[in-house]
């Protein structure tokens, strides 16, 4: 019996060892590439333009309430503000957030905007299907 477990043994190392013999590293699996989402966010970050300094410099009175302006894709402006949407249509805040808008659209090559309200949610849209066209509009 003992010879057996030990026969067993044996071919089993040798097969091992051919299995293993069989490929060589330039046949080993390629390493997998990345998902297309992770593939897909690095290209947008590294198409993103910081424009803050465009935005701001065109928004005159209401560019204090710009914290970032991003062209996330050519043409397509993400600003940032610290403003706070009351929910009421036509607020100050609403007015404000509009100019923002408006002076960002007039930046050249611009086709799309999206000012976010200071908790990231989008507060008014230029360029947007849902909007009218070539209009700032709150949303």
């Amino acid at each position: 019996m003992k010879h057996q477990r030990t026969a067993v043994a044996a071919l089993i190392a040798a097969a091992a060892l051919t299995v293993a013999g069989c490929s060589s590293p330039a046949e080993e699996a390629p390493a997998p590439s990345p998902s297309p989402a992770a593939t897909a966010s690095a290209d947008a970050t590294d198409e993103s333009v910081d424009r803050t300094d465009d935005v701001k410099a065109a928004a005159g009175d209401t560019a204090d309430l710009v914290t970032t302006a991003t062209e996330t894709e050519p043409g397509r402006l993400e600003i940032e503000t610290t403003i706070t949407d009351p929910r009421s249509d036509g607020s100050a805040e609403a007015q404000d957030a509009i100019a923002i808008c408006e002076a960002a659209a007039g930046l050249d090559d611009v086709t799309y905007v999206n000012v976010l309200e200071a908790d990231g949610t989008s507060f008014v849209l230029f360029g947007h299907p849902a909007v009218a066209e070539g209009e700032c509009v709150e949303y």
